[in-house]
């Protein structure tokens, strides 16, 4: 079976904290996520966060294309620009985040620390296999998780 796809995060304007949305696959005229781009395990960049706080992420990484998005006052903030976490990973028929995950969701939380005015919207997906109303279940459970995991 393939490993389970990556949790997606997008801007969200006017919503006073994160809130989360499952399915199994993004129902028609709903975004389509930004995929990964240059191969994120090439290496790391330092990054300097507001805060002094300083963060190595991957180029290309879904922390880099946050980031850049975030600092870029021309990119506009709509319903329709999603960013794939592209080390994100569950256990398999689980909600339990498999601890390789652990790094990319720290570097999110910091940048959303950082940037206190952004508020994002997350999405959980499973594989499409199995019962689709366990799948829908478990995506929602797996954003909770992450939603969870971005606040503490």
């Amino acid at each position: 079976m393939p490993p389970n796809p990556p949790a997606a995060t997008q801007p969200a304007p006017n919503q006073t904290a994160p809130s989360q949305t499952a399915g199994t696959q993004p129902a028609p005229n709903q975004p389509v996520p930004i995929q990964p781009g240059p191969n994120p395990s090439t290496g790391s960049a330092s990054r300097e966060l507001p805060g002094n706080v300083n963060l190595h992420i991957p180029p290309g990484g879904v922390g880099d294309r946050l980031l850049r998005f975030i600092e870029d006052p021309s990119k506009p903030v709509d319903n329709t620009t999603w960013f794939q976490f592209d080390r994100l990973r569950f256990d398999t028929n689980s909600t339990t985040l498999a601890p390789n995950s652990q790094e990319q969701l720290g570097n999110v939380a910091a940048i959303m620390k950082a940037y206190p005015k952004v508020h994002v919207k997350i999405g959980g997906y499973t594989d499409n296999t199995g019962n689709p109303a366990a799948n829908l279940n478990l995506s929602q459970q797996r954003a909770d998780t992450v939603r969870q995991q971005l606040i503490n």
